[in-house]
């Protein structure tokens, strides 16, 4: 059910770029209290909690999830983002899948031995990646 103060109001997103400044972003507070609690909670425990955005077409969602992303990387987050296949038929390797995730975040932000990855993150990065390197 989508609240009538967000359908009320006029819709500041434009297609071509999903973006939008934080003082034109409305009618999500509530959506966006809940994620930042999540971010509080995981600075306190280190655990993680998935969430599920979902709703109708057009109601914002890749615009909120964009939203999420900038709070991420303000607090100095690395957000990773893939298109996976929507054809159930297409199978996706997952080693393949995580190998080249954390490929591009090893290529991107630096090698083991300058401290991007704990022991046990290095050991498991070199595992599968030995035919590599």
């Amino acid at each position: 059910m989508i609240p009538e103060r967000v359908r009320q109001q006029p819709n500041p997103y434009f297609p071509i770029t999903s973006r939008l400044i934080s003082n034109k972003f409305v009618g999500r507070e509530a959506e966006l209290l809940k994620f930042r609690s999540l971010l509080e909670d995981y600075g306190k425990t280190l655990r993680q909690k998935n969430f599920v955005v979902s709703g109708e077409k057009s109601i914002g969602k890749s615009t909120l999830l964009n939203r999420f992303k900038q709070i991420l990387e303000d607090h100095n987050f690395i957000v990773y983002e893939v298109e996976l296949p929507r054809d159930p038929s297409v199978k996706i390797n997952e080693i393949e899948f995580f190998k080249d995730l954390i490929n591009e975040l090893f290529e991107k932000y630096g090698a083991p031995d300058g401290g991007f990855f704990d022991i046990q993150q290095s050991e498991i990065w070199f595992s599968l990646t030995s035919d590599k390197y």
